[in-house]
């Protein structure tokens, strides 16, 4: 048995679909109502609700306990660490010696597989990029999160003096578990760092298209903008975002970033972590550079090998071995 757990409903179709997963007994658990799921599987699949609060912290832990004693749970896919509801989940696989797998979601059909933690965690299986030969990058095809219709670059520029010397912040949601485990300061602190230590810079500021960043508007020199990544980035050069995907993006159309906390592009970019590294912030990053060969690798292993197709017969391999034994067994592209 196969255990799913607070994975998103649409996920499930496409594991339904695995050639390899198909005929397995399946579970999904979340905090959904179970007919939401149930649009979503066919096959052998039971959906489970379990309500969560964290003050049913201990109960809700001997409930999984029973559960996945009682159906025999023999793998688990667990959606985003950091939660606290996903220590819990950690707990009774570590107590049952059930393997879990650290999973979020990717572009397009594909989600993130960790056996350690995730990409926005101190630790993570980023660290076996090293192995294999570099090959062309399968890229995104579509941004992770609906945005807004094309600004013209000619618009865009226009909001600031001086385009070039412009920084774009793209905001974070205040309370992603990316935020938790970081470097250096937190993100509330991170933001008023940024803006203050450069007051003489012109900020451009996108609120992450979940949730808005509060306190913004108290800055003279930011300006708030409603526009697509994809006019963002054909608009400007400079940008920062905390412990974000959005990094990723604008790295792979070779964007500069300044940046906090841990994310897929850590150790290449910009590092503010602590308030004296944010001064001169435009300076900073117009010198700022890193070894093409190192992002390639890095550009290839997050494509291509960390990330899999949820239809992809390696997912269950993935589930299966540690993260040493799949990617030295894997020295190629996953499909």
């Amino acid at each position: 048995m196969i255990a799913v757990v607070r994975p998103k409903p649409e996920w499930l179709a496409l594991l339904s679909q695995n050639p390899v997963l198909k005929d397995m007994p399946k579970m999904v658990i979340g905090q959904q109502p179970v007919e939401v799921y149930k649009k979503f599987c066919s096959g052998k699949w039971t959906p489970v609700m379990q309500p969560a609060k964290e003050s049913n912290k201990a109960k809700i832990q001997q409930e999984l306990h029973n559960l996945f004693r009682g159906t025999k749970v023999s793998h688990v896919l667990m959606t985003q660490k950091l939660l606290w509801y996903s220590t819990v989940v950690e707990a009774v696989c570590t107590s049952l010696r059930i393997p879990l797998t650290w999973c979020e979601a990717f572009f397009d059909d594909r989600i993130i597989m960790d056996r350690t933690g995730l990409q926005y965690c101190k630790d993570n299986d980023l660290k076996f990029e090293s192995i294999g030969p570099v090959e062309p990058p399968l890229l995104p095809k579509s941004t992770r999160e609906p945005q807004p219709g094309a600004t013209s670059v000619a618009d865009l520029q226009a909001k600031v003096p001086e385009p070039r010397d412009a920084v774009v912040v793209l905001g974070q949601t205040p309370y992603d578990m990316s935020l938790k485990e970081r470097p250096g300061i937190g993100y509330p602190e991170w933001m008023d760092t940024l803006f203050r230590s450069n007051p003489g810079t012109r900020f451009l500021f996108k609120h992450h298209p979940l949730a808005r960043t509060p306190g913004i508007e108290k800055h003279s020199n930011v300006t708030v903008v409603n526009a697509s990544l994809d006019s963002l980035f054909a608009a400007f050069e400079l940008f920062a975002s905390f412990s974000s995907t959005t990094v990723f993006e604008g790295m792979i159309r070779g964007k500069s970033f300044a940046t906090g906390g841990y994310h897929f592009c850590s150790g290449l970019t910009l590092p503010v972590h602590a308030a004296g590294d944010a001064s001169d912030l435009v300076e900073k990053l117009r010198k700022h550079t890193f070894s093409a060969d190192v992002w390639a690798r890095r550009l290839f292993f997050i494509c291509n090998r960390y990330t899999i197709p949820l239809n992809s017969p390696h997912l269950w391999e993935r589930l299966n071995q540690a993260s040493g034994v799949f990617f030295e067994g894997h020295k190629s592209t996953l499909v």
